[in-house]
């Protein structure tokens, strides 16, 4: 009983970056925190009865945000349920990713959508796929609710049992469509600071249009005049971008101190009362900044936080700049409704008194 007790408290987790390929050649940066127990580390075990459970959580942060946004709450969540009630184990695996334009994620190419919660939920699918979590290429029926009944992986379980899905914000809108269009993957979902996918009146859809079709107009002959002026057509995407986006029209900091300042500044001049702490917000800009004399390459994810303790350098923000511009498309009232309705699956919302 003592060892088995040992074994119980010797949870620990291993914390490491990967990266997720998908099919279309995005590449999507995350951070995964993974629990361990003794038994992991190659030691032997007399306590044959306790019994490991699988969970799996994913976690989509907030728009221009990053995975960085759960680098608390990640290892908090194993320390919490690293043990379970019934005294059996809880082998849990938690991955935060940068989606696409984020963080350490590549960039889209040029003409593909920058910023659409639908596109997102394509590259949530790419994530779990990638992380073997689900099969998306099992062909199953594509009817929601023929799959939402019956659906195993041959042994009885029900497929994706024991998913979880977090987002914050922008991160909770993809959580809920997510939910509603793969019920059969998610087992539970848990929403902060955001109901949903945020809503918009069907009468202003046209100006919605037309509001980003002439931004990216603009916005494209700036960022890629080597397209807008012609050419051979010789030039691959990938080259488009490295030539083309990299640190364009963007600001460059004077070191990271600046940069954070600026993320809180932003905060605090956001509707209502919000806020973020320095310590967040360091955390945030270090996966989300690049030091100015570095070569930045989007096409490719990959990179490596830095921290005001480590450099003091001039920096830029290495985010995907069209995500600025405003969206081509938002969902009605109506449809954010039949969305929730369709997220069948246990649901906790959390959001501050004070903030």
């Amino acid at each position: 009983e003592e060892e088995e007790e040992n074994i119980m408290q010797s949870h620990l987790f291993k914390e490491e970056d990967i990266i997720l390929n998908c099919s279309d050649g995005v590449q999507l940066a995350a951070k995964r925190w993974s629990s361990f127990t003794s038994s992991d580390k190659n030691t032997t075990s007399t306590a044959s009865n306790v019994v490991t459970k699988k969970r799996k959580i994913l976690c989509l942060h907030g728009w221009l945000d990053n995975g960085a946004s759960f680098h608390i709450v990640g290892p908090e969540i194993i320390k919490q349920l690293g043990g379970s009630s019934d005294g059996d184990m809880n082998d849990i695996d938690i991955v935060a990713i940068d989606l696409p334009g984020h963080g350490f994620s590549s960039h889209k190419s040029p003409d593909g959508p920058p910023q659409l919660l639908s596109e997102y939920v394509l590259y949530t699918a790419e994530a779990l796929h990638s992380l073997n979590w689900i099969d998306v290429d099992n062909g199953r029926n594509n009817n929601i609710n023929s799959n939402t009944q019956g659906n195993t992986d041959g042994s009885g379980e029900r497929i994706g049992e024991g998913i979880t899905l977090i987002g914050h914000s922008m991160g909770a809108g993809l959580v809920v469509l997510f939910a509603a269009a793969y019920p059969e993957y998610v087992n539970s979902i848990i929403l902060l600071e955001g109901l949903g996918p945020v809503a918009r009146k069907s009468v202003d859809a046209a100006q919605h249009a037309r509001n980003a079709i002439q931004r990216r107009i603009t916005s494209n002959r700036k960022l890629y005049p080597e397209l807008s002026e012609g050419g051979d057509g010789e030039i691959n995407n990938n080259d488009r971008i490295n030539r083309s986006q990299g640190h364009r029209g963007k600001k460059k900091y004077v070191n990271l101190e600046s940069a954070i300042s600026a993320r809180m500044k932003t905060a605090a001049l956001s509707p209502g009362e919000q806020r973020i702490s320095k310590e967040a917000a360091t955390a945030l800009v270090g996966r989300a900044a690049i030091q100015a004399d570095q070569p930045f390459n989007p096409s490719k994810a990959g990179g490596k936080e830095i921290h005001p303790s480590t450099y003091d350098g001039p920096i830029y923000f290495r985010h995907d700049s069209r995500l600025m511009w405003p969206s081509l498309q938002y969902l009605t009232e109506e449809q954010v409704q039949a969305l929730l309705n369709d997220a069948q699956c246990p649901s906790c919302l959390i959001v501050a008194e004070d903030g």
